[in-house]
Formats: C-alpha cells, sequence, structure tokens
C-alpha cells in the first residue's frame, strides 16, 4: 500500500502550490495611509510593530493604536513611540472586541486608505512603501498580506500546521486558485480603501465573527471589490504566541472552530485526505521497523512526506528542517487542538484570551 500514499501527498502539495508575493516594481509614498493597530495587554509586542513603521522611509498619514481596556503597559509605549491612542467606548453587546477596535479607529481615521495590523507583526524596511505602490498603482479594493512567521523558540515549531492550513484555507495558493479570487483574507494585515470600507459598513457587517478577516472576504465578494491575497515574506513578519505553549493552544483554540466551518468542503476534504496520508506515511514506516515489511521503502515515503512539509513552510515561516522530519509532533498537537476546539464548540464553552472570554 505504500506507493499509493504518493496520491495524498500531491493533494497536499497542490494545495500550498505556490505563494507570490508582494514585489512591486517601485515604490509609493504613503501619506495618504493610516495605520490602524487594535490593541489588548500587547505590551510585549507592541514595540516592535511601532518602532518598524517609525523606520519606514516613507511615514504614513497617522499610525493610530485603538485601546482595547489593557490593563498593562501597551498604551504607555505606543503613545512614547507616538501613535495616536484612543479608547473606544464599552464593548457593546454582540460586538467582538478586535471588530469595534477596529470600527473605531477607522472613525478616527484620516487617510484615504486603511491599514488593519495586528500587534504582533512587523514591517521590513521600506516595506510600506513597496504595499503601496502595490495597492494604489493596481486600483485594489482590499489587499491581504499572509506575514512570514518568525519562528524563535522551541514551542512556536508547533504551529506549522496551523499556519500551513492557513495559507491553504484562503483558496489563493493552490494549483487552481488565484490570488486575485481569495476565499478569504489574513487578519493580521489588511489594506482596504477607505470608500470600499465605508461602503461595505466596515467591521460593523462581521462585528460577531471570531475570524473577521474571512467574513469580510465574504462582504466584499458580494460587491464585486477586487481583491488581492498574497504572501507576505520580505514585506512583513510575524511572532506568534511567544508566551508559551499554553498561549498558542488557547490563541488557536479560539479561531479553530470558525476558520474550518469557513473552508470549503472541497479543500477541507483534501485537507483530510493529505493529513491522512502523512498520519498512514508514519504508521506504516513505524510498523516496517517491527514486521518486516519493506523498511526502506516505507522509509522513504516518511521522508517524502517530510521533505513536502518542510517545502510548503518554507515559504510561510523560518520553521525548522527538523520540525519538517519530525513531523508527527506538530501533527498531533494539530489535532489535540483541534479536538479540543471542537469539543468547547460543541458544549458552548469558552477560552480566554487576553484576560477576556471568547466564545470558541
Amino acid at each position: 500500500m505504500t506507493p499509493w500514499l504518493l496520491i495524498p501527498l500531491i493533494a497536499g502539495i497542490l494545495l500550498l502550490w505556490r505563494i507570490p508575493l508582494c514585489t512591486p516594481k517601485q515604490s509609493s509614498n504613503p501619506a495618504a495611509v493610516s495605520i490602524i493597530i487594535p490593541a489588548r495587554n500587547e505590551e510585549g509586542n507592541i514595540a516592535g510593530l511601532l518602532e518598524s513603521i517609525n523606520r519606514q522611509e516613507h511615514p504614513p498619514r497617522e499610525v493610530i493604536v485603538v485601546d482595547d481596556y489593557s490593563d498593562d503597559a501597551t498604551v504607555d509605549i505606543a503613545r512614547n513611540l507616538g501613535a495616536k491612542i484612543i479608547r473606544p467606548p464599552a464593548l457593546p453587546a454582540g460586538w467582538r472586541g478586535k471588530t469595534w477596535a477596529c470600527q473605531q479607529g477607522a472613525r478616527t481615521a484620516e487617510g484615504e486608505a486603511l491599514v488593519f495590523m495586528d500587534a504582533d507583526t512587523t514591517l521590513l524596511p521600506n516595506a510600506l512603501a513597496r504595499i503601496c505602490a502595490l495597492f494604489f498603482e493596481n486600483r485594489i479594493g482590499a489587499l491581504s498580506l499572509g506575514p512570514y512567521h518568525c519562528v524563535k523558540r522551541l514551542h512556536e515549531q508547533f504551529s506549522l500546521l496551523f499556519n500551513l492550513l492557513t495559507f491553504i484555507g484562503v483558496g489563493s495558493f493552490s494549483a487552481w486558485g488565484s490570488p486575485a479570487k481569495p476565499r478569504g483574507l489574513f487578519g493580521p494585515f489588511l489594506m482596504i480603501d477607505r470608500n470600499v470600507y465605508n461602503s461595505i459598513g466596515g467591521h460593523g457587517a462581521v462585528k460577531g465573527e471570531i475570524l473577521e478577516n474571512m467574513a469580510l472576504t465574504r462582504i466584499l465578494q458580494k460587491h464585486n471589490v477586487e481583491m488581492l491575497c498574497l504572501g507576505g515574506r520580505g514585506v512583513i513578519n510575524i511572532r506568534m504566541y511567544p508566551e508559551g505553549i499554553h498561549a498558542l493552544a488557547e490563541g488557536w483554540t479560539k479561531a479553530f472552530a470558525a476558520g474550518s466551518s469557513m473552508t470549503t468542503p472541497a479543500t477541507m476534504l483534501l485537507s483530510i485526505f493529505w493529513l491522512s496520508g502523512a498520519v498512514l506515511a508514519f504508521a506504516v514506516a513505524v510498523a516496517a521497523l517491527f514486521t518486516g515489511l519493506d523498511a526502506l521503502t516505507a522509509g522513504l515515503m516518511y521522508f517524502a512526506y517530510a521533505v513536502a512539509f518542510y517545502w510548503m513552510a518554507r515559504g510561510i515561516g523560518s520553521f525548522s528542517i527538523w520540525t519538517a522530519l519530525l513531523y508527527p509532533l506538530p501533527l498531533i498537537f494539530f489535532f489535540l487542538v483541534f479536538v479540543r476546539s471542537a469539543i468547547l464548540n460543541c458544549t458552548h464553552k469558552t477560552v480566554i484570551w487576553r484576560g477576556r472570554k471568547i466564545q470558541s
């Protein structure tokens, strides 16, 4: 049965076939851009993002940090680094903290284009001018970039499967997908024309969504807004859940059920097919060590999956080759979080994120 495992392997590769990057031929002045950063207890991240913005050769019109009732040093750090601070009214019923913060930031912003950025992202040198060139010269209504994941600590390697499936889920990077026709947008970075944003009702149109980026995509599609979804390597980085394994598990749990429900059935089935093949390849390789099966063939098949994991991962983050070679470990962690998220979703229980209860 071992050669048949090549079929799910190929399916996985086709799901993340190529990741086009933000590579315009020239730069553009981002003076018409307002950057909006929703932030709740982000004292460990906010300085890195604001410093990267301050280092841009051409600065934006303004940088707005919307304080979502932080009880740490987020506001002081942001103010000292020159950001405009606003604190919105109390969170109304039916809204999520992030969607409410983004909506209030947009109301205050003065720019012709709005850039929503998560606090754990950072811009590379001259990145903002390059992004603006792509956005304005091509007259895109909404541009989303998938940040390159800078993995530094051991536990962060366990985000491998989640990151891969996030890129797969937007539907732009498969062998049959198109960056100009995404099925989802990335949450950490969204640039949108102000008139477009207002015409769809802003974040008010998706106020109760955990993955507001995925829900916004459907709204933009209904309004026939031209979108573009690209990889962010070389332009924007992200550091996810450096606090520890518990934060990593909680962070992915809060969004997993929502992300799964918004994935198309075809993509979901192919993803399950691919991951099932990866599990079987590992199982066959282990069985071959004890049963006298063709250990060489089984070992080569396992190695093929490991190489494919690394090939897919290198475009989305600095994951170690050892993480790919030992892919059953992040795969097991992935399944555990998936099951936990499903249980919490079915039982309508909550997780705690940034000191706030969130329905899974």
